[in-house]
């Protein structure tokens, strides 16, 4: 049984090459808190490469599901695997390893570091992901992006739109395999919204990254052929 629905329209798909695992699989994961169950007995598999929207309305489970991918929460039962690696089997610190290695994730809040301005954020974001400041990177990146005049700008001073596609740039600047994004465009404006889920896409799409992105927002929905459907408690 699984506890949602996968919509997914005619297109060429990505196929793994031989011997590759998937990005994500899910088999019969069950998620909960105090013994009550959020996502109960989901099966989901998706290859590398693909972008999927996953979306239901608020207390469906949407986060939660992003939280199990992130290796922030085990399942109770079931497995989670993320490029074949069950998370729940790893301690905290190599699980932390893993994350940082391999994932990046978009908050709906932003989240970016006040005491520094635009490019120190990236230039932490590539240190903390045990790679080189990459100067380069960090520039072509608020480039490509839209938000290279606001290099030496503090977060405090860039408008709700400019802070979270710099807090994409965030994401982005570390080249992940893995891109989870949590209700990004919530709290923007359809402009800023419609801006948002294009980089996202166009971007996950140069770097050959899988994205997941979480939304109960209709003014995104089309934009994604692939949608996993989860409704009230999880169920359909």
């Amino acid at each position: 049984m699984t506890d949602s629905q996968s919509e997914v329209s005619p297109q060429p798909e990505t196929a793994p090459l031989p011997g590759q695992v998937p990005a994500i699989e899910l088999a019969a994961m069950t998620v909960g808190y105090g013994g009550a169950p959020v996502l109960e007995s989901l099966d989901w598999r998706v290859e590398r490469g693909e972008h999927w929207l996953v979306i239901g309305p608020s207390g469906s489970g949407k986060s939660t599901l992003l939280h199990v991918l992130a290796g922030f929460l085990s399942p109770v039962s079931g497995t989670a695997k993320v490029l074949g690696m069950d998370l729940a089997t790893l301690a905290n610190p190599a699980r932390d390893r893993f994350r940082g290695g391999n994932m990046a994730i978009v908050f709906q809040r932003q989240h970016l570091v006040q005491a520094l301005n635009v490019t120190q954020n990236l230039g932490l974001a590539r240190r903390l992901a045990g790679l080189d400041p990459g100067p380069e990177i960090v520039h072509s990146t608020l480039r490509r992006l839209g938000v290279d005049a606001f290099a030496r700008t503090r977060p405090a001073e860039l408008s709700v739109g400019e802070a979270q596609r710099v807090a994409l740039a965030r994401a982005l600047v570390v080249e992940p395999k893995i891109l989870l994004a949590d209700e990004p465009t919530a709290s923007l404006d359809d402009r800023n919204a419609a801006t948002v889920a294009e980089l996202l896409a166009q971007e996950a799409e140069r770097l050959g990254s899988t994205l997941v992105m979480t939304t109960h927002d209709a003014r995104v929905r089309e934009r994604f052929a692939r949608r996993l459907v989860i409704g009230e408690g999880g169920s359909p």
